[in-house]
This record gives C-alpha cells, sequence and structure tokens, in this order.
C-alpha cells in the first residue's frame, strides 16, 4: 500500500473503524515506512490527550442545535476562499453580469481619471488644474446684469413693494459692460 493511500486511512485506523483485511495491511505499511509510522503514532498521542479531556456537560437540546447548524458549516467550509485585489475583482469580472463589468471598470476609472488630472497639472497643461486667470466677470457687472434681468422681469410682472424702483435706481448708476 502507498503512503499516499495509508495517510489517508490513519484515521479510520486510530478510531478502529477499517475493514480487517485493510487494517492489516495499513499495520504492515506502518511496519516498513516510518514517516507513517511517526504520523499514525502522532495522531495516536493526540487522540489519547483528548481522550484525557474531562467530559463537558451540554444542554438537552445540543444534539438538536448541531444538527441544525451541521449543513451551513459544512457548505462554509467547503467554500473557495475569497480573492482579494486585483485578482478578486477579475475572477468578479469574469463570473457575472455586465453590471459587475461596471462595478470593476467605475472604480478603475475613476482613478485614471484622477491620475491624468494630477498629472495634467503637473506638467501645466492648459485647463487642467485650478484657474489662475481672473473671473470671466466682474462683480460690479454681475450685479449690474442680475439688476436688469430683475427689472425687465420686474416691468413684467408688477411687484407689491418698491423693489422695481430700487432696482431701476441701481442699474442707472451702475456702469454697463
Amino acid at each position: 500500500m502507498r503512503c499516499s493511500r495509508v495517510r489517508k486511512l490513519l484515521t479510520d485506523y486510530t478510531d478502529e473503524a477499517l475493514s480487517i483485511g485493510v487494517e492489516e495491511q495499513v499495520r504492515q505499511h506502518l511496519g516498513g515506512c516510518r514517516e507513517c509510522a511517526a504520523l499514525a503514532a502522532d495522531l495516536q498521542s493526540a487522540v489519547a490527550a483528548l481522550q484525557s479531556l474531562p467530559r463537558l456537560e451540554t444542554s438537552p437540546d445540543f444534539t438538536r442545535q448541531l444538527r441544525r447548524h451541521l449543513p451551513v458549516a459544512v457548505a462554509l467550509s467547503r467554500r473557495a476562499p475569497a480573492r482579494t485585489g486585483l485578482a478578486g475583482w477579475l475572477s468578479y469580472l469574469r463570473s457575472g453580469s455586465p453590471r459587475r463589468f461596471g462595478a470593476v471598470l467605475a472604480p478603475i476609472a475613476v482613478g485614471l481619471s484622477v491620475l491624468l488630472y494630477v498629472w495634467g497639472m503637473h506638467l501645466g497643461l492648459p485647463g487642467v488644474g485650478p484657474a489662475t486667470a481672473e473671473p470671466v466677470i466682474s462683480e460690479d457687472a454681475y450685479l449690474a446684469a442680475m439688476a436688469r434681468e430683475h427689472a425687465s422681469y420686474a416691468t413684467k410682472q408688477p411687484l407689491a413693494d418698491s423693489s422695481a424702483a430700487i432696482l431701476r435706481v441701481t442699474l442707472a448708476g451702475t456702469k454697463a459692460p
């Protein structure tokens, strides 16, 4: 019998759960193979140490609760470990729908956009980075435009108060751009 087969059977051999013929084959192999014999001895000492521990008292419904949760625990133990990082993203992408494709590409696109923006600022490209030029419109010109717009609205829609008259005075006092 080969070592790989014996190592798979060692737990059953220690528990004396093998048939007589298979148990005899394992015993013969252990007599000739030091590595497998050492593994068997380690396993037997671990079992003896566990058996020497005091028995724990469990609740009356322990067995029922264990049987209820056991299928979930077995299913979780058989799951493949989650991949992380770029490999996880790529496996997530490969396994699904176009939504997953967007979920993977959106953060990459945002990251590349930020990288290109910062790089453009570093190179001094026009239109990239904070504006260093003067504002497009001055504050006085902005106020005059707002006053004109409001005055034209006030002539179409009469106001109950005197704001239209005040705006006409303000408009007359400002310079046209």
